[in-house]
């Protein structure tokens, strides 16, 4: 059976109401929320930096090469150039939405009168070559930020696994040694029999400067038999 043709004047009612759906996510696109977002977490995570290596440092970890003066070297980086980033975030927005505008009134304006195929392609063309501008802008100005922000996501990932070492160990349900201080801790499976099976038991591995120890965190069902 011959698969139901479709009317040409439905087929054009619909790419008319996809382009009207681009239309309304590149306006909200122009705003670059994406890239305020990395601006916003790159800022807030430089200026947590250093209280967070304070609370290490009061903790008593003494083992990972946490470097004070690297954190503020981030932080007087990130200060000289923020604010034209946060300029230029703002002056590409507003191009952004003022260049849409002429395309919008005809997308928005497709509906009217007569379908009519060729106005609806060259505005579907203009739309997807909008949204490359728009990624075009936004890559423009990660580069103006994206080198600080691998090696202050660096630093932040030696951070969290200090920190994640720290809660297991004072969360840890044996005692350590008198003495004994905690190096590193891991996720980690036991797999008894040097095979992978869905029964081993997980838990966190530590490393000290005096053993390894793992620490079983979860809970194994047992067959309960009749």
């Amino acid at each position: 059976m011959d698969a139901k043709k479709v009317n040409p004047a439905d087929q054009i009612r619909q790419e008319i109401q996809t382009a009207k759906n681009d239309l309304n996510e590149l306006i909200k696109d122009c705003n670059l929320g994406d890239l305020r977002d990395a601006y916003t977490d790159l800022d807030t995570g430089l200026a947590n930096l250093g209280v967070r290596i304070q609370k290490i440092r009061d903790r008593k970890y003494a083992f990972n090469k946490i470097s004070e003066q690297q954190a503020q070297e981030f932080q007087k980086q990130w200060s000289t150039k923020k604010f034209t980033i946060q300029s230029q975030i703002n002056l590409e927005a507003n191009n952004l939405k003022a260049a849409l505008r002429p395309l919008e009134t005809r997308v928005n304006g497709l509906g009217a009168g007569l379908p009519n195929a060729t106005l609806v392609k060259n505005a579907q063309n203009d739309l997807d070559n909008f949204e490359s501008r728009i990624s075009s802008a936004e890559r423009a100005i990660r580069e103006m930020f994206d080198d600080l922000k691998t090696e202050v996501d660096k630093l932040t990932q030696q951070l969290d696994k200090v920190e994640f070492t720290l809660d297991n160990a004072d969360a840890a349900s044996f005692g350590f040694l008198p003495g004994e201080s905690v190096v590193m801790g891991v996720k980690a499976t036991w797999t008894r029999d040097g095979k992978d099976d869905k029964d081993d038991p997980e838990g966190i591995l530590f490393l000290t400067d005096q053993r390894l120890i793992f620490e079983q965190k979860q809970e194994v069902a047992t067959k309960k038999v009749l």
